[in-house]
């Protein structure tokens, strides 16, 4: 599978490893905790070769995903999980709402 350019220049990214037949890139977050985006054969949205992105818990298991994400979403999220200023405030509420048990 191709690699996300966009993904690896972020300073946020930490890794990235194959993953059921695909990807999964691993970012850091502004309160220490890790975001994993994905995108393998039953991810949501793969098929259309969009990302899933859900929040890594303490126990190393993920939260809800929130799916059928393109990279400028993703980054989106991953900048606003930083602290950085977001205008897309759709995107921020459905990541917000994804949230499930931290």
């Amino acid at each position: 599978m191709k690699l996300e350019v966009a993904f690896l220049e972020r300073d946020e990214y930490i890794e990235h490893k194959h993953l059921h037949d695909g990807i999964q890139y691993i970012f850091s977050t502004g309160t220490g905790r890790k975001l994993s985006v994905v995108r393998h054969w039953v991810s949501y949205g793969s098929d259309k070769g969009y990302y899933e992105m859900a929040r890594v818990k303490a126990n190393g298991h993920v939260s809800e995903p929130l799916g059928y994400l393109t990279v400028d979403e993703v980054l989106t999220i991953v900048g606003y999980e930083n602290g950085e200023d977001v205008n897309d405030i759709e995107l921020i509420k459905s990541w917000k709402d994804s949230k499930g048990d931290e």
